[in-house]
């Protein structure tokens, strides 16, 4: 029997070759900081502005998400003591939306309604953590399905999905824990690369992981990602300004998106072992992509969304941006915060 739909992809504009990163910027990543997210974001947003050797009367655009809206047009301007107008958008931010932010400031961009346009993405919640239910999934506790149908049997929170994703794989594919083990290990080498990370000087081998305790079999304690305070900002211009500020950029190649249309949970995808991603990647690549794809046949090749190996996205939603240039590497691979797991994984390129 042929498998139904699960997903599509978004139609969006081509705008490869038309924006570029020319600055990013980064909070401290630390464990309870006391600071509220809109500090930690007003951080990361310095730096990006600085780095891009741009003042802040310079940024005329301005993107958040809504969910997330700590670091808005309001706290901008009171940060900075600005006042000038800003074309904003609330669909911009971490997550899904990290990826598809750089499309929106190009078509900004093109109609001549911004012309340095700054993404923003913070949280706090390790400061938070004490306040939550569940962690950074207590949002999930309060919505109806999942309160009635997954709550009660025990499917929450994130380790509790992520649990249920790596079993199923390893059924499917023969997946092992050395496998995911390797996953692990390698993202802690890219924290002890990184002198900013929390876990900068806390080496660990395979061995470690394999020795370490077990949250919800087969997830490790090391499986999943810390929960830290954070954030991150970034400027998109046009490429020829581009040319003129501080730093070398990254031009973007190339933008996707994707949805499940089978509901905004993970519980209710077909596609178990996959995400919104393989809808969003081939348009991101320039792969030429059907509107509406059965759901495809998986192969061991494809692993499970693992938290904290992945900046996750928007819930039963993925994107995928193209960059090429060799600074956006300061974006991608950073200590990563919690997040929603029915959300899609975010992909970024570079050449």
């Amino acid at each position: 029997m042929e498998r139904p739909d699960w997903g599509q992809t978004t139609d969006l504009d081509d705008v490869s070759g038309r924006a570029a990163i020319a600055g990013v910027g980064e909070s401290a990543y630390t464990k309870a900081s006391g600071r509220t997210a809109r500090e930690i974001g007003a951080e990361a947003a310095e730096r990006a502005i600085t780095d891009a050797g741009l003042e802040p009367s310079d940024i005329d655009g301005l993107t958040w998400n809504r969910a997330f809206a700590d670091f808005d047009a309001t706290a901008f301007h009171e940060h900075f003591g600005t006042s000038h107008d800003l074309w904003t958008s609330q669909w911009g931010g971490g997550m899904t939306w990290a990826g598809t932010a750089p499309h929106l400031a190009a078509k900004a961009i093109d109609a001549g309604r911004a012309t340095h346009v700054l993404n923003v993405f913070a949280v706090a919640w390790a400061t938070q953590r004490g306040l939550m239910t569940g962690g950074p999934g207590e949002t999930h506790a309060a919505q109806p399905l999942k309160q009635n149908l997954e709550v009660p049997f025990g499917f929450f929170p994130q380790p509790v999905y992520f649990a249920t994703i790596m079993r199923r794989h390893m059924l499917e594919f023969g997946t092992t824990e050395e496998q995911f083990g390797a996953i692990a290990v390698a993202s802690r080498r890219h924290a002890n690369l990184h002198p900013e990370a929390v876990m900068h000087d806390k080496k660990m081998t395979l061995e470690n992981y394999l020795a370490s305790p077990v949250l919800a079999d087969p997830l490790r304690m090391f499986d999943s990602c810390l929960i830290s305070d954070g954030g991150a900002a970034f400027v998109t211009t046009s490429v020829d300004r581009a040319r003129d500020l501080r730093q070398p950029s990254a031009v973007v190649a190339g933008v996707g998106e994707g949805t499940a249309t089978s509901g905004g949970h993970w519980s209710q995808q077909p596609a178990f072992t996959s995400t919104p991603q393989v809808f969003a990647a081939p348009p991101a690549f320039g792969v030429q992509h059907a509107r509406r794809v059965a759901q495809p046949r998986l192969r061991a090749r494809h692993r499970p969304r693992r938290r904290g190996r992945e900046t996750a996205a928007g819930d039963g939603a993925g994107a995928g941006a193209g960059m090429r240039g060799r600074r956006l590497r300061r974006v991608h691979g950073r200590q990563r915060v919690d997040a929603d797991p029915a959300d899609g994984p975010v992909s970024l390129r570079w050449r």
